[in-house]
């Protein structure tokens, strides 16, 4: 009996397949102490996705303007720096699945994040048992540090990396705690009370405390702030949010200047607090003179808001402080001119405002409504809009 010979590389190509066998669970049998409410305080989100998104995601992470005084952000590893996570996550591509961790301390400004996330990841490695294959990146462009990590799926024999989901849930977070408290120490009782008070405030900002209101509900006071992420006057304007405890976002607009988008809640708190943000830092915010939008109204020298609920099917286009119109009603006004026109838009507006009035309270209402909709009316006027 004769034996056929194998064809030129196929022994090779063959080997090349083979995966060394998968350990299920990685991370189970780790003893993870409860975090102690004096701990620091981490946010740790673990997707597990397709390795065919991975490279996708790389491209996100290196975003422009997004890296320390707005400059672009830039990968690293365990061992390396300015690395390129789109190469690595190329290499990816045969893998089953890939990681994608968010791991953001709320005193993220106050930490080394390489060397933080290089502590942590060393940490999991340890409970995984075995090494991990990642790259990061930081990200400045929110209200706190953070930093992106891309793990490949794969353990340090070829295996598939499978990690237990007890461990995604609560072990991952844990580490990245006892990392951050070991660099910044225990928190004092005062902090945790602040943070207690904080956590109990954000709901009084007007987060999804009416039905159909979405995350953003409610007012928003908008602020352009100097792009610099460490600027002296970002760093106030963001100390001050959150000691009054309102959550905010930063985006990064064209010209590279920062937007802060404050969630306030009912309207006489967003014109209390916008007076009170102009008092403090009016002179050294830029004014947005001319980039008003329709649906805006200027509150207090360069601060501007809008009522934004969201979720809300019937009504589809909104303007500021009780003149919406319902779905379609505008088609009512077409061919109409003169007392008729101005009769039947009012009674279209005051219906609409009463039922913004039944259904979201304080949220819509304002001991200053009527100086918000005569700023409304002119700026309309000046633009130009019919309705």
């Amino acid at each position: 009996m004769h034996m056929r010979k194998p064809v030129d590389g196929a022994m090779e190509a063959s080997a090349s397949r083979l995966k060394a066998p998968t350990i299920m669970g990685r991370g189970r049998w780790a003893y993870v102490r409860p975090a102690a409410a004096s701990q620091q305080r981490v946010t740790v989100k673990t997707k597990i996705q397709p390795a065919a998104k991975a490279a996708a995601h790389a491209r996100y992470l290196e975003k422009r303007a997004a890296g320390l005084d707005g400059q672009d952000a830039r990968g690293f590893t365990a061992t390396g720096d300015d690395v390129d996570p789109k190469g690595l996550a190329e290499e990816w591509s045969e893998d089953r699945h890939h990681f994608q961790t968010i791991i953001s301390p709320e005193r993220g400004d106050r930490l080394d994040m390489r060397r933080y996330v290089r502590d942590v990841m060393a940490r999991y490695e340890r409970d995984l048992g075995s090494r991990l294959t990642w790259c990061a990146v930081i990200h400045y462009d929110t209200g706190r540090p953070h930093a992106h990590v891309l793990i490949r799926g794969r353990d340090d024999r070829g295996g598939d990396l499978v990690i237990d989901r007890e461990y995604i849930r609560h072990g991952m977070r844990t580490r990245a705690m006892e990392v951050a408290t070991k660099e910044l120490g225990l928190r004092s009782a005062q902090e945790i009370a602040a943070s207690s008070e904080k956590r109990r405030r954000a709901p009084e900002a007007g987060i999804g405390q009416a039905e159909g209101l979405g995350k953003a509900a409610g007012w928003q006071l908008h602020l352009n702030v100097p792009a610099e992420r460490w600027h002296p006057t970002t760093q106030a304007v963001l100390a001050d949010l959150a000691d009054r405890g309102l959550p905010y976002q930063m985006h990064f607009a064209a010209d590279k200047a920062k937007r802060l988008t404050v969630s306030v809640g009912p309207y006489d708190d967003a014109v209390r607090v916008a007076r009170e943000l102009d008092a403090a830092f009016g002179e050294r915010l830029r004014d947005p003179t001319g980039k008003i939008a329709r649906d805006d109204v200027r509150l207090s020298g360069p601060v501007w808001g809008a009522f934004e609920p969201q979720g809300d099917r019937d009504f589809t286009h909104w303007t500021v402080k009780g003149l919406p119109l319902e779905r379609n009603a505008a088609r009512d006004l077409r061919g109409l001119r003169g007392a008729e026109r101005v009769a039947l838009r009012d009674g279209l507006r005051a219906a609409a405002d009463a039922k913004l009035m039944e259904r979201y309270g304080a949220f819509y209402a304002g001991s200053e409504r009527v100086r918000a909709l005569e700023k409304l009316r002119e700026l309309q006027r000046g633009m130009g809009h019919r309705y």
